[in-house]
């Protein structure tokens, strides 16, 4: 006879806990021999193409008022501000950038 829908249901439950037991101890093996293969061959990250994290370099930006050094992160002085408006608050607009980089001053210039 057939079982019920009930029946069935329970039945897949049960089952899924056995699918994801086994896949647990399988994974936990696998692992084990992936660790092993790449200590073996010496395989890096960049050979196993994962991606790691970038330290982000924060370069702080002296510029021409010597008043205001601003990295390009947290709040831009109010000259920097002003002057986004008048790009139409594109940071990318050629012009914006070119006159940022009158009031920049070198490294070897602030030294």
């Amino acid at each position: 006879m057939a079982r019920s829908y009930e029946e069935l249901k329970q039945a897949q439950i049960e089952l899924q806990k056995e699918i994801d037991e086994a896949k647990k101890i399988e994974a936990e093996t696998m692992l084990i021999k992936v660790k092993s293969i790449i200590k073996e061959f010496g395989f890096t990250a960049k050979d196993l193409e994962i991606a790691t994290k970038k330290k982000s370099v924060h370069h702080k930006v002296q510029f021409k008022n010597g008043d205001d050094e601003y990295t390009g992160y947290g709040k831009p002085p109010a000259w920097i501000v002003d002057m986004l408006k008048k790009y139409g608050n594109d940071k990318k607009n050629p012009d914006f950038k070119a006159e940022l980089e009158t009031y920049r001053i070198t490294k070897a210039a602030a030294e």
